[in-house]
């Protein structure tokens, strides 16, 4: 069936079956755009390599695939560092397959790395960079009505007279992007638990070490903009109506405060919509018993999803990330009264962190446990260039390790272990621990988080955890690296 547009989720490496970081999601960045040229009148489809392989179908099934599709463009998607040398392998077989196509690159990691990748990799027709969606439809509408790429916005790309770059350009009201549907992905792979895009642009706690506040500005929105509720709980009749009940919210909507969100919850009981799960990821931040009664009418089952990185004020205080440890657990244990599930997520590897630092951390993470949460992840902590950090290293007292595009690469070349210990994909050092220092407190981490669920194992359960899955934490914490 001709597609105007194919967008193709890489694997991480075609010489690597077993990467350090997951490779089955697929990006909302990609669904997006597939719903906004159709408002154009153009079709699209997502490839997804990774489920294609697993399902036992070949590369060249896959290539041939795309050959019935016909598409005018070929996008590669790299919006998270570990597809690096995949998105950059798939070109390449692509350009071999396809010379005539216009294959573009496009996402997180490619914004951040977009001249380096441009200069480098002759197989791409160029980079779309930032928010893409109308990138796309100019580019489609270039390429149909055979116009110079030169036309087209939020394109980088090399010819005879050398680099050029024009400025991302984004859809500014977020609520005229059609509805997304999980369907437009081949081949059909059941999806058991929707994204839900509700923010973007830069956001306002702009902590030092995290990626997402300062990719949004590369990506040319300035302005930290949402969709309506209304919008939001339509969006989410779509995952219904596609059979997927359960919704995750990795976005920081939860910044946008209690009195958003209610009005969110209450469009979604407006639609008369009773999800199996709800799932948000939140900020260390404080709600009202209201709001999560409010919350568990909207699902059966409701986890929040909790970014603390550390117990210790110091390290707190450097990465502007203070919040009361006394204020946070009263209102973990009133959630969790509600009937709410708290997961706990957890760093190493922070401004200031020292073996007294993991230390206060191990202690508030028992306070958590006793309160009823469990601690799922811990994780060094991945440090991107253009953050803050990373640009102001001295100020942070730290040392990059990692700043190249080849460098990030590592991480598409690293096999998993069942430890989940990989000191050589470490990307900094905080002053006074070295990169062996820092796997090793990661270990004494994930060890006390295997001591704790173990001895509150009974009082977990009374508090409505189920034992099979915090057996299955048990299991995963041993080998989680991110």
């Amino acid at each position: 069936m001709k597609r105007n547009l194919v967008l193709v989720q890489p694997v991480a490496s075609f010489e690597n079956d077993f990467p350090v970081l997951p490779q089955d999601a697929v990006g909302i960045g990609m669904l997006t755009i597939i719903s906004y040229v159709g408002k154009f009148g153009y079709s699209g489809e997502i490839v997804h390599i990774p489920n294609a392989l697993s399902q036992g179908l070949s590369l060249s099934s896959i290539i041939a695939h795309i050959r019935d599709c016909d598409p005018d463009v070929i996008g590669i998607g790299l919006n998270w560092l570990h597809f690096s040398k995949g998105a950059l392998e798939a070109a390449k077989i692509f350009r071999q397959s396809f010379p005539n196509k216009v294959i573009v690159i496009g996402g997180q990691h490619a914004t951040l790395f977009v001249k380096s990748i441009v200069l480098s990799c002759p197989d791409i027709t160029g980079i779309t960079i930032g928010e893409s969606e109308i990138t796309y439809c100019k580019l489609l509408d270039a390429v149909t009505m055979n116009l110079p790429i030169e036309s087209v916005p939020g394109l980088a790309f090399i010819d005879n007279h050398g680099y050029h770059e024009s400025s991302p350009i984004i859809v500014e009201d977020l609520d005229t992007i059609p509805f997304y549907s999980y369907r437009n992905i081949w081949p059909e792979t059941k999806t058991e638990c929707a994204a839900l895009d509700t923010v973007r642009g830069t956001c306002p706690k702009n902590c030092p070490y995290c990626i997402e506040s300062k990719t949004n500005t590369l990506q040319g929105r300035m302005r930290f903009s949402h969709h309506s509720p209304e919008y939001l709980a339509r969006q989410i009749e779509v995952f219904v109506s596609d059979g997927i009940s359960s919704v995750t919210i990795q976005d920081p909507v939860t910044l946008l405060g209690e009195t958003f969100l209610t009005r969110v919850c209450e469009a979604i009981l407006d639609h008369k919509i009773k999800l199996t799960l709800l799932n948000l990821f939140v900020e260390p931040h404080l709600f009202s018993n209201d709001f999560f009664t409010l919350l568990c009418n909207c699902a059966d089952r409701v986890v929040l999803d909790y970014g603390i990185e550390s117990g210790s004020y110091d390290v707190l205080r450097l990465s502007d990330r203070l919040f009361s440890k006394e204020l946070l657990l009263e209102n973990f244990k009133q959630a969790i009264a509600s009937g709410i599930k708290i997961l706990t997520w957890w760093m190493v590897g922070m401004p200031g962190e020292t073996k007294e630092t993991i230390d206060e951390t191990f202690q508030f993470m028992a306070q958590t446990v006793h309160a009823g949460a469990l601690p799922r992840w811990v994780t060094p902590l991945i440090l991107f260039p253009q953050t803050d950090m990373a640009n102001d290293a001295d100020k942070y007292g730290i040392t990059n390790i990692y700043k190249s595009f080849d460098d990030y690469s590592n991480f598409s070349d690293e096999r998993a272990n069942k430890y989940g210990i990989y000191e050589e994909l470490i990307t900094h050092t905080p002053k006074g621990l070295n990169t062996t220092e820092i796997i090793e407190l990661t270990i004494s981490l994930k060890k006390g988080i295997q001591f704790l669920l173990t001895k509150n194992m009974e009082s977990l359960i009374k508090l409505g955890w189920d034992r099979d899955f915090i057996c299955s934490i048990l299991t995963e914490v041993g080998g989680s690296f991110f």
